[in-house]
């Protein structure tokens, strides 16, 4: 299994309307979850710019990009990223 990379955008925007922290993601992921997820900060994940991705601040988990990104919701998507991949 492949770990499943999650990218934080620390651009301006997303920065100022609060992306969190690789360590805040990590705090939250279940002991056995944490060898499994790589967590990285971007520069700009250019999400802004697509309108169909919500408002900032943005993460991507895998290939998937999550607008309004809060530590809840980026770990959900990490499950289901997981969930995902076991299933193929």
């Amino acid at each position: 299994m492949s770990k499943i990379t999650v990218e934080i955008c620390t651009g301006t925007t997303c920065y100022v309307l609060g992306s969190v922290s690789p360590a805040d993601v990590y705090a939250r992921l279940p002991g056995e979850l944490v060898g499994q997820v790589d967590v990285n900060t971007v520069s700009c994940l250019k999400a802004c710019c697509n309108k169909n991705d919500g408002q900032a601040p943005f993460v991507r988990v895998g290939t998937r990009v999550i607008g309004n990104a809060d530590v809840e919701n980026i770990v959900e998507a990490v499950f289901n990223a997981l969930q995902q991949e076991t299933r193929q």
